[in-house]
């Protein structure tokens, strides 16, 4: 006896997507994720140089100021509930750093990065003898909170802003 071949339906993909379309879908997806982590890459490199400038200005700047003051700004910090910002410096030339106390235009002054208010006491700070090594301070009224707490300052004493 012979036996009659039973016809077998189609087999159908379980997704109903065609095998092509996945690898195009695929394709298209590893594309994109390229593209997004390439544009990271980018991102992190551009922060990274803007970092590196910042800081090779802020060197530059620290030894102009030795130089030309003789001081060393070491912080400049926004307290009292933004109120006041404490400026922090120590003393490398005691004989350079001598004149910014005898007379009201050379006492430091802080200027807010990207404006030209500039924030400035109205009396000479109570003069002392200027030690080498020593660290000391002077407090400014944050006038309008123009000094933020994540903010940069340029620091100007007589005509020199650096």
């Amino acid at each position: 006896m012979k036996q009659a071949a039973i016809p077998q339906p189609a087999v159908k993909s379980r997704s109903g997507l065609n095998p092509k379309w996945f690898a195009v879908l695929v394709v298209l997806a590893l594309i994109v994720a390229a593209v997004v982590l390439g544009y990271r890459w980018w991102l992190s490199n551009q922060e990274a140089s803007k970092a590196a400038a910042l800081a090779a200005r802020q060197k530059a700047a620290e030894q102009a100021m030795a130089d030309f003051a003789g001081i060393r700004v070491t912080k400049v910090i926004v307290t009292a509930d933004g109120g006041l910002v404490d400026l922090r410096y120590q003393v490398i030339d005691p004989d350079k750093a001598d004149f910014l106390f005898t007379d009201l235009d050379f006492v430091p002054k802080l200027v807010p990065a990207g404006t030209d208010k500039v924030i400035s006491l109205t009396d000479v700070p109570h003069k002392h003898g200027l030690q080498s090594g020593l660290q000391y301070f002077i407090i400014y009224r944050n006038v309008d909170g123009l000094v933020t707490p994540c903010g940069y300052v340029d620091l100007m004493i007589g005509d020199v802003r650096l």
